[in-house]
Parts: C-alpha cells; sequence; structure tokens
C-alpha cells in the first residue's frame, strides 16, 4: 500500500548505428572496422519507490523494494572511423526470471527507523515484465601502444523496467495504540501494483582494451546524470481516494548515474571470438513531484505534491556469448 499524506507529500533487438567514411569519392569501410557481440546471462536488479514525509525532508512515509533475477540478452556494435572515431551501441535486456516486492508504510509509526513501520506487504507473485538499457555513445582511440587502446567517449543512455506485484500477505495497523493488528492475504492471481521506471541519461567515460596472448581485456567506467526521469505506479487495490484504485505519476530532477564494465575475450579465429564479461550500474535517488490520479483509465487529476517522491534503480549482470568482426 503507498500512502500518501497531503499534509506535507537469441538477441531480437539490435541498437543499429550507421556510419560512413569518405575516402577520396566513395564510402569504404577497411576490414575489422565492424565488431558485432552477442551474448546471454544473468541479471540482477533492485529498484526503490519512495515516498517522503514531506519536501525537503529525507524521513520516509512510504518505501517500495523491486528485485528481480532474470535471464537478459546483450548485444553490442563497435564501429571504426578514419581518424580514430568510434561509434558504439549497448543493448541489455531481460523479462521474467525470479522477482520479488515489498511495501512498508510508516503512516502511524512506532518509529520511524525501517522497523519500526505501521504497515507492510509482502508480494512472493511479482513479475519483471520488461528491463531494457541501452547507450549509443561516440568516442576517440587513443592507442598507447601496439596491445593498448584507450577511448574517451560520451553520449546518450536509457534505462526502463517494468514490474507487475500480484496478491500478497499484509500486515495493517488499523487502530491507533494496536499496531499491526490487521494481518490477511490477498488472492495470488489478483494485481496489486503495477511499476514502472523511465531514466535518460546524458553519460560521459573511458574504455581501456589491452591484449595478452591471445586474450583481449576490456574495461570501462562511465559517469553521467538523468534527465526527465519519471515512473508511474497503479496500485490497483488502494482505496485510499475512491473505489477505483490510483495512479501516482512521478517527475524527477536530475539524479547520477554510475556504470563500471569488464570483459575477457578469446581469439577463437582471426574473426570470432567468445568472451565473458560482467557490468555493474547505479542510478541513484532523484527527487521530483507527484500527480495523483484517481481514476486509472479516465485520468482524473486529484492532487499534485511536490519534491515528495523519489527513485533509484541498481543493476549487476554476467553475460557470455561470441564476438565476430567485419
Amino acid at each position: 500500500m503507498k500512502t500518501i499524506l497531503t499534509h506535507g507529500i537469441a538477441l531480437p533487438i539490435l541498437l543499429g548505428a550507421s556510419c560512413t567514411a569518405f575516402a577520396e569519392d566513395s564510402l569504404t569501410f577497411a576490414n575489422g572496422d565492424i565488431t558485432l557481440s552477442g551474448g546471454m546471462g544473468i541479471l540482477s536488479l533492485h529498484a526503490e519507490e519512495i515516498v517522503y514525509l514531506d519536501a525537503g525532508d529525507p524521513t520516509m512515509l512510504s518505501l517500495l523494494r523491486w528485485d528481480s533475477l532474470a535471464p537478459v540478452l546483450t548485444t553490442r556494435l563497435d564501429v571504426v572511423l578514419p581518424e580514430g572515431w568510434t561509434l558504439r551501441g549497448d543493448v541489455q535486456m531481460s523479462v521474467g526470471g525470479d522477482s520479488y516486492m515489498d511495501d512498508h508504510d510508516w503512516i502511524d509509526p512506532l518509529n520511524y527507523d525501517f522497523d519500526g513501520w505501521s504497515d507492510r506487504s509482502q508480494h512472493a507473485n511479482t513479475q519483471l515484465e520488461w528491463y531494457f538499457n541501452g547507450s549509443a555513445l561516440v568516442g576517440q582511440d587513443v592507442v598507447l601502444n601496439d596491445g593498448m587502446t584507450f577511448n574517451v567517449n560520451a553520449g546518450l543512455k536509457y534505462t526502463y523496467a517494468r514490474w507487475t506485484a500480484y496478491g500478497g500477505d499484509y500486515v495493517y495497523s488499523t487502530t491507533s495504540g494496536s499496531p499491526r493488528d490487521d494481518v490477511g492475504s490477498w488472492p495470488e492471481d489478483e494485481r496489486s501494483i503495477t511499476y514502472q521506471q523511465s531514466f535518460p541519461a546524458i553519460i560521459a567515460g573511458v574504455d581501456t582494451s589491452f591484449e595478452r596472448g591471445g586474450w583481449t581485456f576490456d574495461v570501462s567506467a562511465h559517469a553521467g546524470m538523468t534527465f526527465l526521469a519519471s515512473d508511474v505506479d497503479n496500485h490497483w487495490r488502494s482505496t485510499l481516494y475512491g473505489p477505483e484504485g490510483v495512479r501516482y505519476e512521478e517527475r524527477f530532477l536530475s539524479a547520477p548515474l554510475v556504470s563500471l564494465a569488464g570483459k575477457a575475450t578469446f581469439a577463437v579465429s582471426d574473426d570470432v571470438n567468445v568472451f565473458v564479461g560482467g557490468s555493474w550500474e547505479q542510478i541513484f535517488t532523484g527527487r521530483g513531484d507527484t500527480d495523483i490520479f484517481t481514476e486509472h483509465d479516465d485520468a482524473q487529476l486529484g492532487s499534485t505534491l511536490v519534491d515528495m517522491a523519489g527513485a533509484n534503480l541498481g543493476s549487476v549482470s554476467i553475460t557470455a556469448g561470441l564476438t565476430g568482426t567485419f
């Protein structure tokens, strides 16, 4: 139950990149200018959806935590242009797997420590409906020696995640002075909460690549800021604002983003390699405003609360796959 008080609140997709290099009067690509990688692995996601007690106050009134462990598909396209310029596109996609959500509220709390919550619901039947993380970068290669290359790059990133929680067990405080007196559960096949996040971002960073024998090792580090970030939260059971549930639409100020990635590639032939890699990314908490809609379908705006919403998203992945050079 997300509560706001008005007193203060394979490889099915390829990220394509097309480019041309002018050599005299012709368009040419030399052998080895295009590298395509694809793989699959496992992805861990953790997202938080926060309602604060008041504008500018770090005290939480509500916290929903969404966790997933799911299969992931990855693809990457690298294009080398003249004069050391590069284009790069990356995509991660995931659906399904094993997910879980819990919702804690501090409406009439024992205290505002985490364990002092007044209401809680737990949703073991939660589904990751879609996860997408894509980026497009323009870079410049600097060759340090025959075996090491350094690339400085910048571009855009977009991250999207969507979950639905079904059923669940709840513990509510319905009477002042008698905390946690209402205990029960909902049918497992009925929707409780659907939540989605959207994080466009500007990023910049460096990639380092070096060779040892038949192996190539790549390490990447990037940082950036989100912009026009948003989320949508449908509480299908909530009767706080009426009998038809409630929808929260939230818009966030910029928040920092950091990511690290590494990959080890072994040359099977001149044009085909195998790789294993891992990545970590954190979009830190951004705060913003909330529009409350008292009808899901008719979009009846009930009220707007300023600087009482928060959201963040973190991911870790391990993948393996093939790389081909053309």
